[in-house]
């Protein structure tokens, strides 16, 4: 009997414990998990100011003309041209301001660049029934340098993705053109102009930039520069009266690539 006694004890303290355990459990609340964050792309603002450099190529296909005064009739040879092809490499800096409205950004650009785009040509001369000259000494000869350049424009565009960016660009551009021109009879007598002045004219072109990290853009751009003409004339002590008057023809593309940092 005292062995039915102690089993029957056992068995209800191991029922008690087990409804205390439920007990708990049912009141214990049930682990609530909350759905991760959303990854949220941030968004590029190319409005404000920015500062940066870049480096590049120019080339051209740029004209002498030859004019012979006071006529070729009298100058016994006939005007001509000269064709030289002018490249080399430029590099500078930049700086400008942006608005963005929705997809479309609008600002301007200031650039300064040194420049080595360069080059020279000859050419036998002409006398008047066509012929080229008999002399072999006898020779017309050009050469030009852009040794620097600059552009003030404004920039149009739109925004493919918040970070990349296509523009139009247009307005003023300056530099300092050298050129030589050269006339030569036989060895001693040279009809020779030599100018250094700078020039104003129009660039146009377009590029693509992207914003590669907050605050950091990189850029490839193209622009056509067109420094117009300008004119000297060469002349020698031994022939006074006759002279060569050069017309020296100035346009240059050029592709460049370069880094901006924006102000936000």
């Amino acid at each position: 009997m005292t062995r039915f006694l102690a089993t029957v004890s056992a068995l209800a303290v191991v029922a008690i414990a087990s409804q205390a355990s439920a007990a708990d459990l049912a009141a214990r609340p049930a682990p609530v998990y909350s759905k991760a964050p959303e990854y949220v792309q941030q968004v590029s603002n190319w409005s404000g100011w920015y500062i940066g450099g870049n480096v590049g190529y120019g080339w051209g296909k740029n004209t002498t003309d030859t004019a012979f005064l006071p006529n070729e009739t009298t100058f016994g040879v006939v005007d001509g041209s000269l064709s030289s092809n002018t490249t080399g490499v430029i590099g500078g800096g930049q700086f400008g301001y942006n608005w963005q409205m929705s997809n479309f950004v609008t600002g301007f650009e200031a650039d300064f660049q040194g420049s080595d785009i360069r080059g020279s040509s000859q050419g036998q001369l002409s006398i008047p029934d066509g012929r080229l000259d008999d002399h072999p000494g006898d020779l017309r000869a050009s050469s030009q340098k852009l040794l620097w350049f600059g552009t003030v424009r404004g920039r149009l565009g739109v925004t493919l993705t918040p970070s990349f960016l296509l523009y139009g660009t247009g307005g003023l551009a300056y530099g300092q053109v050298n050129a030589t021109g050269d006339t030569r009879f036989g060895t001693t007598q040279h009809d020779l102009a030599n100018l250094s002045v700078t020039k104003t004219g129009w660039a146009a072109g377009a590029g693509a930039e992207w914003m590669f990290s907050p605050g950091w853009s990189a850029k490839v751009e193209y622009l056509r520069i067109d420094l117009g003409s300008v004119s000297a004339i060469g002349a020698n002590s031994e022939f006074p009266a006759d002279s060569v008057r050069y017309t020296f023809n100035n346009k240059f593309d050029t592709i460049r690539v370069g880094v901006n940092y924006h102000f936000h």
